[in-house]
């Protein structure tokens, strides 16, 4: 029996006929479906002055402009100046800032005196139209450091999965004990898997797992879980953060992820992250560049909420609320 097949015209044939039919080579545009991408974006600052002022880092840039936060007043400064440009969310970390006496800021007052010094101005401004989150490496020791959560100034807080395995257990389960959310923090894709082994496969951190990656910065650590990560290029950006995402993503693909604006690859870095469909995280605390093939300087954290929030409208993204911040996270209130 002859096969259909053989009535068949041949391929060159059978395209030419197809175009004379369809008039050209094109299908419908709505034949491709839409990218599942969220239109909302949660745009977190990050206002230490840090980057800039951090001389324990071996940092040599003078900054002359006072575009970086290095005191209390400026650090409340910056965070309103990023709230005002439409950031979600503000991140307070006064580690290795001095004064000009030389004095780190936690020095003559307790932490929680320092923290809530900053927020107070800033609630009162703003109210719930803010996510504050702290960090809790400060403090003499492990109570002392935790006693931000535990008095109510934040809700959340970031929690680097290469740390210490019992402290960082121990913290992730006061935090959650008293109904706030552990940002677990990835600098390289190795903490990836401490955080499923220590956090996920013990079942200690409740879901919606929450990550966030913080790679490219400049460091000097020698063997640590910060110092593992190097995007000389951006094709090296690439594949480093997508690899990240890919292994996060494999653990449980509903993880909430918040990528932060650092080192030379600035805001390439939230841009890509932006592109697919991930959070960001911008500010002066990682990061003292624009771009990463140019020696322009951040303004402050104004200019870089701006800067986000205008880049991501570009791509179709909006800006979230302090409020669909706290859903996409699942932090109730």
């Amino acid at each position: 029996m002859e096969s259909p097949r053989g009535a068949l015209p041949n391929a060159h044939n059978a395209n030419l006929e197809d175009f004379k039919v369809k008039k050209g080579w094109f299908a419908d545009p709505k034949i491709q479906e839409r990218w599942d991408i969220p239109g909302k974006i949660i745009i977190k600052a990050a206002v230490s002055g840090r980057s800039a002022m951090g001389r324990a880092l071996g940092n040599t840039y003078e900054d002359l402009k006072g575009s970086f936060p290095s005191t209390l007043r400026e650090f409340t400064r910056g965070a309103r100046e990023a709230l005002t440009a439409g950031a979600a969310g503000v991140h307070f970390d006064i580690g290795q800032i001095v004064d000009s006496q030389g004095n780190e800021l936690d020095s003559r007052m307790s932490i929680v005196e320092v923290y809530r010094e900053m927020l107070q101005p800033l609630k009162k401004e703003f109210g719930d139209q803010l996510v504050f989150d702290v960090n809790i490496l400060r403090g003499s020791d492990f109570e002392e450091a935790l006693t931000p959560i535990r008095e109510g100034l934040a809700e959340m807080a970031p929690v680097a999965a290469g740390y210490n395995r019992e402290w960082v257990t121990e913290a992730v389960k006061v935090i959650q004990d008293h109904g706030c959310k552990p940002e677990i923090v990835i600098h390289g894709s190795g903490e990836v898997g401490l955080a499923k082994q220590r956090l996920i496969d013990t079942g200690i951190l409740q879901k919606p797992y929450y990550f966030i990656v913080l790679i490219g910065t400049p460091m000097d650590s020698g063997f640590s879980p910060f110092s593992f990560t190097y995007l000389p290029t951006p094709y090296d950006m690439c594949k480093q953060l997508i690899a990240i995402v890919e292994q996060i993503r494999a653990i449980d693909e509903t993880s909430v992820i918040i990528v932060c604006a650092a080192g030379r690859a600035t805001q390439y870095l939230t841009t890509l992250a932006t592109l697919l469909g991930l959070h960001i995280r911008v500010g002066t605390e990682d990061t003292i560049w624009k771009y990463p093939h140019r020696d322009e300087i951040l303004e402050g954290n104004r200019d870089a909420v701006e800067g986000a929030a205008k880049m991501c409208r570009l791509l179709g993204r909006e800006p979230a609320t302090a409020e669909e911040y706290r859903k996409f996270v699942g932090l109730l209130r």
